[in-house]
């Protein structure tokens, strides 16, 4: 015959296993469901610096969702945007996940083969990181404000150019 107070043993290691499980979990719902919402107040932010030039028809914003999987935190819609500027040019504003070594989330802006960031630094608080001018294996990095933002906005931009336009 088994020995019972062995199994209660196990039992009890299992049910220690998977109440920490959903403590887990919990947790990491609570945080995916904080940078979403960070993710939609970041859009309306830039949305908002982009007003006048989307009401003078010169950009045009279109709002959208995409889907992020993270192996920590699971398949997630997320809001994002592109920014249509006359001709051939736009930026993509996609987030790229939560789980980003170095920040608390990352949203890229693509333009062509051009990028800038947006990183979530563990405050909360946003930061632009472009391309340094002194190499491209570093990162300059500013506080996200309206002047930063279209300062990135106007590098992808123009970095989109054709060579021959005048």
């Amino acid at each position: 015959m088994g020995n019972l107070d062995g199994l209660r043993a196990h039992l009890k290691q299992w049910k220690a296993d998977a109440e920490a499980s959903a403590t887990d979990n919990a947790t990491l719902e609570h945080e995916r469901a904080e940078w979403i919402a960070d993710l939609a107040s970041l859009m309306d932010r830039l949305h908002a610096w982009l007003r006048e030039p989307e009401r003078e028809g010169l950009l045009k914003i279109h709002r959208e969702g995409t889907t992020v999987t993270e192996s920590k935190y699971g398949t997630y819609d997320v809001p994002a945007m592109i920014i249509q500027a006359p001709g051939p040019h736009s930026v993509h504003v996609h987030p790229v996940g939560l789980d980003v070594i170095g920040s608390a989330g990352r949203v890229d802006l693509d333009s062509g083969p051009r990028k800038a960031r947006l990183l979530r630094q563990q405050s909360g608080a946003w930061k632009v990181a472009l391309p340094s001018r002194v190499s491209r294996a570093i990162l300059d990095l500013d506080d996200l404000s309206e002047e930063t933002f279209v300062s990135a906005l106007e590098h992808l931009l123009l970095s989109t150019r054709s060579p021959f336009a005048e």
